[in-house]
Order: C-alpha cells, then sequence, then structure tokens
C-alpha cells in the first residue's frame, strides 16, 4: 500500500504503469483520471494516447479523450483522434473524436479526407450525421473523388 501526490515521481510511475498494464479496468480508469490532471507532461500524455488506441475498455478510452481535450491540437494527438474516429468500436469514442478535431481544426485537408472516409463506412446514424455536419461547416464535398 503507498500513498502520495501524483506529483510524487514515483506515485506517477504506478499511475502510468497501472494504465498500460493492470488487467483491473476500475485501476485503469482511475488511474487515467488521476494523470488527465497531468497531461501537460510528455509522459502522461504518451499514456493517454496510449489508452486512447489500446484500452478495451470503452469508458477509459473516453477518459483518455477527456484528457488529451487540451492538445487536441498537437499533430500526434490529432493522428490519434483520427485513427479512433476511422477504427474504434465505439460510437462514443467516434462522436468525441469528431468533436475534439473539429474544435481544433487548422485548415486541414487531411481532417477533410478522415471525415469523408469516415461518413463512407460508418454504421452509427448518430457518427454520420455529426462527419456530415462537420464537413458542411468546413464548406467541404461530402465525398471523396
Amino acid at each position: 500500500y503507498l500513498t502520495g501526490s501524483p506529483q510524487d515521481e514515483r506515485i506517477q510511475q504506478l499511475l502510468l504503469t497501472a494504465v498500460r498494464e493492470s488487467s483491473d479496468p476500475g485501476v485503469r480508469a482511475d488511474s487515467v483520471d488521476i494523470l488527465t490532471q497531468r497531461a501537460a507532461s510528455d509522459q502522461v500524455r504518451n499514456a493517454l494516447l496510449y489508452a486512447l488506441s489500446n484500452d478495451t475498455n470503452a469508458g477509459i478510452r473516453l477518459r483518455a479523450l477527456d484528457g488529451l481535450k487540451p492538445y487536441a491540437a498537437d499533430p500526434e494527438v490529432r493522428s490519434a483522434l483520427a485513427r479512433a474516429l476511422l477504427v474504434d468500436d465505439n460510437p462514443g469514442v467516434r462522436t468525441q473524436a469528431i468533436d475534439l478535431l473539429v474544435q481544433n481544426q487548422t485548415q486541414d485537408e487531411s481532417l477533410v479526407g478522415v471525415l469523408q472516409q469516415c461518413l463512407q463506412q460508418e454504421s452509427n446514424g448518430y457518427v454520420r450525421l455529426r462527419s456530415e455536419r462537420a464537413l458542411k461547416d468546413m464548406k467541404a464535398s461530402l465525398g471523396t473523388f
């Protein structure tokens, strides 16, 4: 049993390890929640990106997305968001990914392509609608040519 502050290096290392390696989803979720308050650290941001891309629990992936919100303009985070939009099996994660990509859009040609690809392959009506609305707001074509 260990106590301490998330700023304590030992505690932070345990939290980072728990995000990647714990078999207990409750421990992973709590670790992500605590780390989200320290996402300015590259190590923490990488752990949140790992959780977004690899955790089997959609709730934990959503919590990781929440922690990544302030960094949605970062190219590495944008890449992970685009990947989540196209491959995550949870419509809530995909919807949140659209929101973060669009809210932090730079005139990004790749975002148009990702949204068009999403529109073509998406089976969830709400996610399709969100993708379509984002493309219209960007004055982009709904299809790829």
